[in-house]
């Protein structure tokens, strides 16, 4: 978030959805300020597995 670094920010409002087999997207209720963020994002698939990864991005 911008100006404050390693802050937690709560993202609510928001649509999932799936694409293909392998896409998961999802859909912000309003744009993002500009600044650098990382995700921590994780799924259970339909066999129970938990899955899970991270995602670092730069908005401009």
């Amino acid at each position: 978030m911008p100006g404050m670094p390693n802050h937690r920010m709560a993202v609510t409002g928001f649509k999932t959805s799936v694409e293909g087999d392998k896409t998961l997207v999802l859909t912000l209720a309003k744009p993002l300020m500009a600044g650098s963020y990382q995700v921590a994002w994780h799924v259970v698939s339909t066999d129970t597995h938990r899955i899970q990864g991270n995602l670092a991005f730069t908005v401009k």
